[in-house]
């Protein structure tokens, strides 16, 4: 499937779309280029060398974790499985 046909879908999923296509590259992007350099991706007839989604894994991972954390902290339950 083509670059820009996967970052149109994953706006249209996530409702958003990216001011920076590379961005939206890099976030799609499960591995690097030959010897972890960055790969090479064409999008609309240019050439761009995209890195793999690392950074924006961090930050990925990191808000999940703000958003579960602020839900479980709305519940009053106490950490792990039971309140003693």
């Amino acid at each position: 499937m083509r670059v820009d046909w996967r970052i149109r879908i994953a706006e249209r999923v996530m409702g958003y779309e990216f001011e920076d296509k590379t961005l939206g590259m890099e976030a799609l992007m499960m591995a690097a280029g030959y010897g972890g350099a960055p790969a090479p991706v064409e999008y609309h007839g240019s050439r761009y060398l995209v890195e793999k989604n690392t950074r924006l894994a961090v930050v990925g991972d990191r808000m999940i974790g703000a958003l579960v954390s602020a839900r479980w902290y709305r519940t009053g339950l106490c950490k792990g499985m039971y309140c003693i």
